[in-house]
């Protein structure tokens, strides 16, 4: 299984290190401290294997195979001999039984290597040759296992796919081995669920940017960041270790993040708890509308709702697939988020309702 693994410890967000966590020498780095576990970066690719008993058998890192970005896919010959993955655009076939690490993040493959314009599927024909599809430009090829020798091509179209939104957003797109893309934690332009551990910042969830996030500034949980060139320069360049992006290519990728659509409604829901639920969402006695308004369901202020500290007002849309809640993430589900964690009247006048009342109301904030 190939997959990313994120780094587990407290992140060093002090800004002041003194060492690059990643990237080449003598180049803009990120300022988040890396990872004392010893793999650079807050994200890094992983190749886990299993035996026949489910048991984990090997543990590789990605990084020193095929640039460690965003792994997308890997494939196993039928004898077991030979493993192809993908990452970063890149294909890397080598001998199975070389894919193993002693530290858990770096690896040395024999096998061949070839950076590709996007290959998007790896799998090992019954022949033990290599095919591989690609998305820019659009075709399937066939390589001679782990040598990479192409046999033959499949051109399956030859409309050009070329989107630098899509590149930036996807990969490395300056090739600075940065090892962690924006869909790294944003998979689909939404969010991996993950609650991230800052050693000054504290607990702090990813934010969804499904349902056009560039109409939501001022950014972060915070709101300290004033608009989508400030995010870039935060997240980008200092948290993910980029090159500073110019103005064109900043819009080019708020441009494409504009496009994310919002999350998908959550079905199966009672249509009579909703309703009833709305009531009291939209009523002047509960007060959620007063922060909760608008086409983003938000006011974007700036508010301390007794939930540790001054915070921006999030987007409810997509709230159902959004779990956990808070900006630390301390609400597993919507019903605690009507509990201790959710700081009390402060956040909304909700001590008068019933436990039916919370649950339609929860039903409510499910649907949107």
């Amino acid at each position: 299984m190939i997959h990313q693994q994120a780094l587990s410890s407290p992140i060093d967000d002090s800004g002041d290190n003194t060492q690059p966590s990643n990237g080449p020498p003598n180049q803009p780095s990120s300022e988040y401290g890396g990872s004392p576990e010893g793999c650079t970066g807050l994200v890094h690719g992983q190749v886990t294997a299993f035996d026949d008993t489910g048991e984990v058998a090997q543990l590789a890192n990605t990084g020193g195979v095929a640039g460690g970005v965003l792994p997308v896919d890997v494939g196993l010959s039928t004898n077991g001999q030979s493993l192809a993955m993908i990452a970063n655009g890149g294909v890397t076939a080598a001998n199975a039984l070389d894919v193993v690490s002693t530290d858990g993040c770096t690896t040395q493959l024999s096998g061949g290597q070839f950076i590709a314009d996007r290959a998007v599927a790896v799998q090992f024909d019954g022949a033990g040759d290599l095919v591989t599809q690609y998305r820019q430009p659009s075709r399937i090829e066939v390589h001679s296992g782990v040598d990479t020798s192409m046999k033959r091509a499949i051109v399956l179209g030859s409309d050009d796919r070329t989107d630098t939104g899509f590149e930036l957003f996807h990969g490395d797109p300056d090739n600075f081995g940065m090892g962690i893309a924006c869909a790294s934690c944003h998979p689909e332009g939404g969010d991996d669920g993950h609650v991230w551990r800052f050693q000054i910042e504290g607990a702090r969830r990813t934010m969804s940017l499904a349902g056009d996030v560039t109409q939501r500034a001022p950014f972060h949980w915070k709101g300290d960041l004033k608009d989508f060139s400030a995010l870039m320069d935060e997240v980008f360049t200092k948290r993910m270790g980029g090159l500073p992006q110019d103005a064109q290519r900043k819009e080019v990728l708020s441009s494409y993040v504009a496009l994310f659509p919002s999350l998908p409604t959550v079905s199966g829901l009672d249509p009579n708890a909703v309703a009833r639920g709305k009531s009291l969402f939209e009523s002047q006695d509960t007060g959620c509308t007063a922060c909760h308004s608008g086409s983003q369901l938000t006011t974007k202020a700036i508010v301390d709702v007794g939930t540790g500290g001054p915070f921006k007002v999030p987007s409810l849309l997509g709230l159902g697939l959004r779990a956990p809640y808070l900006h630390d993430g301390s609400a597993a589900t919507l019903a605690d988020r009507f509990g201790p964690a959710g700081g009390g009247d402060n956040h909304g006048h909700t001590s008068q309702l019933s436990t039916a009342q919370v649950s339609d109301l929860v039903s409510y904030l499910t649907s949107l």
